[in-house]
């Protein structure tokens, strides 16, 4: 009984551990320090994304069973977020509103590790933006993303 008590308790531990852990940089909520839309100097109002935040987790297991803790979150500048699903191929960020809604591509790159540039068109626009990393704790935030009403056809948005 004692064995099992112990084996159980440390892969579950050793399961939340590589769970909660980022697979790259790319994790982590990101502020937008320039935005360009169709080649021009977006104004505050202009810009589709003032902050995103992406949760790309789960190493070793988790990481070969699925992208169930992979997301994107936009936030608009009137404070409004969109969640969508996300799927992450090299330089490229592929987003989804809704598992069965067209996507977004948007290419990526990583200057270093507190910088994000993303490029790409979204809603007929073509946009570039130089985010810069937000630190934050997401144990520590009284603040919890959630859905009004569960929808099986959009991500969630209760972060671990």
């Amino acid at each position: 009984m004692l064995a099992v008590t112990v084996l159980g308790t440390f892969m579950g531990v050793a399961s939340q551990l590589s769970l909660k852990q980022a697979r790259t940089s790319l994790d982590g909520t990101w502020h937008a320090t320039s935005f360009r839309v169709d080649g021009r100097e977006a104004t505050l109002a202009d810009r589709p994304w003032t902050n995103v935040a992406i949760t790309y987790r789960g190493t070793g297991f988790w990481e070969r069973i699925g992208d169930g803790w992979t997301n994107f979150v936009s936030q608009e500048p009137d404070a409004s977020v969109t969640p969508w699903f996300l799927e992450v191929d090299g330089a490229s960020l592929t987003l989804r509103e809704r598992k069965d809604g067209p996507e977004t591509v948007l290419s990526y790159s990583q200057p270093d590790p507190d910088r994000l540039v993303l490029a790409g068109r979204v809603g007929g626009r073509s946009i570039t933006g130089d985010y810069e990393r937000r630190p934050m704790q997401r144990a520590a935030e009284d603040l919890r993303f959630t859905h009004p009403q569960p929808d099986p056809g959009a991500p969630v948005l209760d972060f671990p």
